[in-house]
């Protein structure tokens, strides 16, 4: 597990850069963290549902790194964003702001 996430990691970085792949594999990281702590204490039941929730938010995260183009934050805004436009039909048409246009060209 450890290689295979270094190597993840790695081609992360060099094929898509460090804010995007940074910021979606974090959670993924805090897990291994835990897991790692769970183990050590010999917790083994707690160990195994971190794993194994480890190994899913990893593979989210290895999917939205390659496929989402954005960081997290920015990739919450659009969706926040998006949900409350398509309640109001007078943002539909509305600019985009500088904040967004500053979301989007974050990395």
């Amino acid at each position: 597990d450890i290689s295979c996430s270094c190597l993840t990691f790695t081609v992360g970085l060099a094929c898509f850069g460090v804010a995007r792949t940074v910021e979606w594999l974090l959670p993924a990281l805090a897990l291994f963290v835990a897991g790692s702590v769970a183990k050590r204490r010999r917790r083994y039941a707690q160990y195994a549902v971190i794993h194994g929730l480890w190994h899913a938010i990893s593979a989210g995260a290895i999917h939205n790194i390659v496929l989402v183009e954005r960081t997290p934050l920015a990739f919450l805004y659009t969706l926040l964003h998006n949900s409350s436009s398509s309640h109001d039909s007078s943002m539909a048409h509305a600019p985009e702001s500088e904040l967004q246009l500053s979301l989007y060209s974050y990395e």
